[in-house]
């Protein structure tokens, strides 16, 4: 009993700070590696925006580009911006960085930013931590919160095996209308590096 309240106050816990963590985005401006350019998520009227956090070198996110094509594609349909972004400090210090990061985003959809969280404003903000990671967005007068960060789904090595597409299930929720209270999955990933 003492243990499994101590287990439920802990969930309180951490959904409470979860929720005050990151609730709200500030205005933040990150260059987009695309077109040199400063961009902020101010710039975007879609009422969904997901934040999928990359890293050049993990094997996960080699594992997951093909299902992340497939999501990016469908749900830009549907009215979802995506923004792709860099915040490894490992990569930053590669000397062939603008190659790599060229070699990426030539991967994703022409109108996909992909940007460099060279300081990690949104990976501090946000509270993440692993690649491939992702926060979904909604647009809230006139500013974007958080109300989902975590796994892509439940299987990184393989499409076959998933049970829960976490990231799926939420964008399917809230195209629909359904209101989400801020919350986090477990995300099987490669650490973000920072110095």
């Amino acid at each position: 009993m003492f243990w499994y309240t101590l287990r439920k106050l802990f969930t309180l816990f951490t959904l409470f700070t979860f929720y005050l963590g990151f609730s709200q985005m500030d205005e933040l401006q990150l260059r987009d590696l695309r077109g040199d350019s400063l961009i902020s998520l101010e710039e975007y009227n879609s009422p969904i925006l997901v934040l999928v956090f990359d890293q050049f070198n993990c094997p996960y996110v080699r594992e997951y580009m093909a299902r992340m094509d497939t999501i990016t594609k469908y749900y830009s349909s549907k009215g979802v911006q995506f923004v792709y972004v860099n915040a490894d400090s490992d990569d930053f210090k590669k000397i062939n960085f603008k190659d790599l990061a060229q070699k990426r985003y030539t991967t994703l959809l022409p109108n996909i930013p992909y940007i460099a969280d060279r300081y990690a404003k949104y990976m501090y903000t946000l509270n993440i931590k692993k690649a491939p990671e992702v926060s979904v967005l909604v647009k809230e007068k006139n500013t974007y919160k958080a109300v989902y960060v975590g796994g892509i789904d439940d299987s990184p090595l393989s499409e076959e095996d998933v049970r829960k597409a976490h990231l799926k299930l939420v964008l399917d929720k809230l195209l629909i209308g359904t209101k989400l209270a801020p919350y986090r999955e477990r995300t099987i990933g490669c650490m973000i590096k920072r110095d």
